[in-house]
């Protein structure tokens, strides 16, 4: 069996790849950030994952030379600050983020809050509580889900989750938050990566917004030719004068792919002409059911689906354009769709 694949298969090494990769780290970041921040900030979650990787190499005398080997075929510079006595377990991570980590584990990783209800989010009060790097909840400091298009900016929020706290009006607003990324509120320190430092975004002006009205059970969507990339978007009449809009990303098909959609479901009262509620999750689709998903409209369930914010309250149709378009990242296509360029989708049956 590859070692790598021993080693990704412990719980423990994926925790410490999903704490990484939430806090903005990658593979090509400084050993020394690396170590100085699983010790800093999730020491006990690192040492488990450290004992686990020092068993597991000692059942063989050859797993280090097989690492190294492994490094000289893929990564050759990897063997070559094992030479210079690089930590292994360092080298380890990066190597495994690099090529094994998938974003959909973190998801059955999580340690839930126990208040978090059945949408698997709490409810924020103090809106003050909530940073550019995550969320002081309960004696502890959780660091936002690496499934928010959050650009750490020392000096400002991220346009997400500055649109979110500053909606006007009495809004309840609720985050996703999970224990495997929280730490003691008293150690919580900003994280500095110095010359990696985050890009913030850029921010759109939508003051000029056209509503996207076209007919219920219509879907409709903007395409990105490059990409193969497409937002769908899925409207349905409700009860009591409401209108439910239904908006997902969705890929090319990968038969070999788990894949991982941004997903928002949001309440327009036609009455008020306002909004009552949105909330961004993220869909995960095995093989099946993203083949399923992709030849009918927004009906077909996920393998999983998990909530990652809400908004419950009343909000105007701009707050609710920023949201949208800050939420999936993808300044093109969602300026398309803001701008009558939504066109009728058309579904086809997945053959493969």
């Amino acid at each position: 069996m590859d070692i790598f694949f021993e080693l990704y298969s412990l719980q423990s090494v994926r925790t410490v790849l999903y704490i990484l990769k939430t806090l903005k780290i990658n593979h090509n970041y400084p050993l020394s950030i690396i170590e100085r921040d699983l010790n800093n900030l999730f020491y006990s979650e690192f040492q488990a994952a450290q004992n686990e990787i020092t068993t597991l190499l000692g059942k063989s005398s050859a797993s280090i030379e097989t690492i190294d080997s492994i490094f000289k075929i893929n990564d050759p510079y990897y063997s070559y600050l094992l030479s210079i006595k690089k930590p292994i377990e360092i080298l380890i991570y990066v190597f495994l983020l690099k090529y094994y980590f998938r974003v959909e584990d973190g998801f059955f990783l999580e340690k839930l809050q126990n208040d978090c209800g059945k949408y698997g989010v709490v409810r924020i009060e103090n809106h003050e509580d909530i940073n550019f790097q995550g969320i002081f909840y309960s004696g502890k400091f959780y660091y936002h889900s690496m499934f928010l298009p959050i650009y750490w900016n020392i000096n400002n929020l991220s346009p997400l989750i500055k649109t979110i706290t500053s909606l006007p009006g009495n809004n309840n607003i609720f985050f996703r938050l999970d224990d495997n990324l929280a730490i003691p509120s008293d150690k919580y320190q900003e994280i500095k990566h110095d010359a990696y430092a985050m890009f913030y975004g850029k921010e759109i002006n939508l003051d000029d917004i056209r509503f996207p009205k076209y007919p219920s059970g219509i879907p409709m969507c903007v395409y990105d030719p490059k990409t193969n990339k497409k937002i769908q978007f899925f409207t349905t009449r409700e009860k009591d004068g409401e209108t439910w809009i239904h908006i997902e990303e969705l890929f090319p098909f990968d038969k070999d792919k788990i894949q991982v959609t941004k997903y928002l479901h949001s309440i327009f009262d036609e009455q008020t002409k306002t909004f009552n509620h949105i909330d961004g999750s993220v869909n995960l689709y095995n093989t099946d059911c993203y083949k399923l998903r992709l030849s009918q409209k927004m009906n077909t369930h996920a393998t999983e689906h998990k909530k990652i914010w809400l908004v419950e309250g009343n909000f105007n149709i701009l707050d609710w354009g920023k949201l949208v378009l800050y939420y999936f990242d993808d300044y093109d296509l969602i300026f398309d769709a803001f701008t009558g360029k939504l066109a009728e989708d058309i579904i086809t049956e997945i053959l493969i």
